[in-house]
């Protein structure tokens, strides 16, 4: 392993493997869902997988 990561190619290559593959990650950990809704007291966060971006945004559920 160590000899690729010398190479610099071969870690480019790696990172954009990497990169392509994490969001799909998160939709396997969600059970296929893209949409996410977080409960944190007095906060929602809502995260929304996008194609390779997570976007994660908060609102003040107090009122």
């Amino acid at each position: 392993m160590e000899k690729y990561l010398r190479s610099g190619t071969m870690f480019v290559v790696l990172a954009f493997i990497l990169w392509g593959l994490t969001p799909l990650y998160y939709q396997y950990l969600s059970g296929g869902n893209l949409r996410t809704n977080i409960d944190i007291p007095g906060v929602l966060v809502n995260s929304i997988i996008t194609g390779s971006k997570i976007v994660i945004s908060a609102a003040n559920a107090i009122s």
